[in-house]
């Protein structure tokens, strides 16, 4: 489905509950049919608190009208290859 606003909370709260962070998070995209301003920001913000961590943050399944919107707001280094 969309990613939007709402997804910043789910995000963020993806690490809460580990007691150490992990080396990489993977998020399949595959059910994303649509991001808008609101979702690539949260992407964005989740993405800088990753590197703070040291966490590697790939996405993968990307939709390719999706994938070109994140690489047109500068984060196409968290796409994956594939």
């Amino acid at each position: 489905g969309p990613f939007f606003f709402g997804s910043e909370d789910i995000l963020q709260n993806l690490l809460d509950p580990l007691k150490s962070p992990p080396k990489a998070i993977v998020l399949c995209m595959r059910q994303v049919s649509l991001i808008d301003a609101s979702g690539v920001q949260a992407l964005k913000e989740f993405y800088r608190h990753c590197q703070k961590k040291n966490i590697d943050l790939i996405l993968f399944n990307v939709h390719s009208h999706t994938k070109k919107e994140l690489e047109t707001q500068g984060l196409a280094q968290i796409l994956s290859p594939k």
